[in-house]
């Protein structure tokens, strides 16, 4: 396949012409499938390009690819956000000297 210029789409746009081709997928669902790193993307400015046939490779074969940084690690948690838990402050700053 010879990669061609339209062939790197924003989001909106391949979440656009994924619809339009029939592929149930949104905006919110791609960012999120890039975010965990199952499609690859180039980040210029504030806008997000993906390689289109990549991103309908995966609607079509699934999780089954590995992801596109990290092969080893497991997919991030997308339910609960993991906190660093602190000690309990007693308020010893708000004493003053």
């Amino acid at each position: 396949m010879i990669d061609k210029q339209q062939d790197f789409l924003t989001l909106t746009g391949a979440a656009r012409r994924a619809r339009s081709e029939g592929y149930d997928i949104t905006y919110h669902g791609l960012r999120n499938l890039v975010a965990a790193g199952y499609i690859s993307h180039v980040p210029n400015g504030s806008r997000i390009y993906v390689f289109y046939p990549n991103v309908i490779r995966f609607l079509q074969k699934g999780s089954r690819l590995n992801r596109a940084w990290s092969t080893s690690s497991p997919a991030p948690a997308t339910n609960s956000t993991i906190r660093p838990r602190y000690p309990r402050c007693r308020g010893h700053f708000l004493k003053q000297i």
